[in-house]
């Protein structure tokens, strides 16, 4: 309706997600090598904290993104989404011993939902939980639709990085 839009809580999902897959893409191709992805997710990280409200619940910021005082914010979609997803994909897979990543639960809710089904806003959460693991529905609540930084200290010591 694009008379009366009414914003999704979840561009994590839809714009974030996509940018993440994007950048993925490129290096499960081979056409970037691991560094160049970590420095690019990383600049990301860093992007989202220095230039965006790191403490706004990005549930919030995407269901009110046409009010012109969180407009401002909405750029923080292809930076901090994009690590949402990244830290989402390696949650995935460290519980499921590298069997179940992001593209996988992509799946898994198309077929839930499918062409001809939206899913509801406030469900998501919970689905998703449904779908995969308790700590992926904490991690979603509490640093996607909560106001707690991210946690990439413990998301990348999964996958041997320390991060400062």
């Amino acid at each position: 309706d694009f008379n009366n839009p009414q914003m999704s809580e979840h561009l994590w999902l839809y714009e974030g997600m996509t940018e993440y897959a994007a950048h993925h893409a490129q290096l499960k191709g081979g056409l970037i090598d691991i560094n160049d992805f970590l420095n690019t997710m990383m600049q990301k990280y860093a992007n989202s904290v220095e230039s965006y409200n790191d403490t706004m619940s990005f549930t919030y910021m995407s269901k009110n993104v046409l009010n012109e005082k969180i407009h401002t914010q909405y750029g923080n979609v292809y930076e901090k989404g994009a690590v949402i997803s990244m830290c989402l994909d390696i949650l995935l897979r460290d519980l499921s011993d590298g069997e179940y990543g992001t593209q996988e639960l992509m799946r898994d809710l198309a077929v839930k939902y499918g062409k001809d089904k939206s899913f509801e806003d406030k469900d998501l959460f919970n689905d998703i939980e449904k779908l995969t693991y308790p700590e992926v529905g904490a991690f979603l609540r509490n640093h996607v639709g909560g106001r707690q930084p991210l946690p990439m200290e413990d998301i990348l010591r999964r996958v041997g990085i320390q991060f400062n």
